[in-house]
């Protein structure tokens, strides 16, 4: 009898441990890590993309080697792992992109970075 009680036990205790682990999160379990692999892009993660490489290149700028401001955005898992710096140099503060005529990015420009970032700031969204 004692030997049933300690299987059921552990069999319970391996369940409850799968079932704990179903609505897990990489975002939740490791800040700051970014997984793209295998994944697909999203339409919201793809427009902001877009607004960076084609608002943010340049030699000394974030894209294509540069690294202004120790940000360089060549790859997905930077510009996903630096969402908060995005938002708050061009959308909050209208600090970026810098450049001499003055331009900073469109309020669609902007409403585009700021949908991404609600909608969790994943590159799957």
């Amino acid at each position: 009898m004692n030997k049933k009680l300690t299987a059921i036990f552990i069999l319970s205790i391996i369940i409850l441990g799968f079932q704990s682990c179903y609505y897990d999160k990489d975002e939740t379990l490791y800040p700051g890590s970014c997984i793209v692999a295998g994944s697909i892009q999203g339409p919201l993660y793809t427009s902001v993309k877009v607004i960076i490489n084609s608002r943010c290149s340049g030699s000394t700028c974030h894209t294509n080697g540069g690294s202004g401001g120790s940000y360089n955005f060549d790859n997905d898992c930077s510009i996903i792992s630096h969402w908060s710096a995005i938002n708050d140099a061009s959308v909050a503060n209208d600090r970026m992109p810098f450049n001499k005529t003055g331009v900073n990015l469109t309020n669609n420009e902007k409403q585009a970075i700021t949908d991404w970032i609600a909608a969790g700031h994943l590159y799957t969204n």
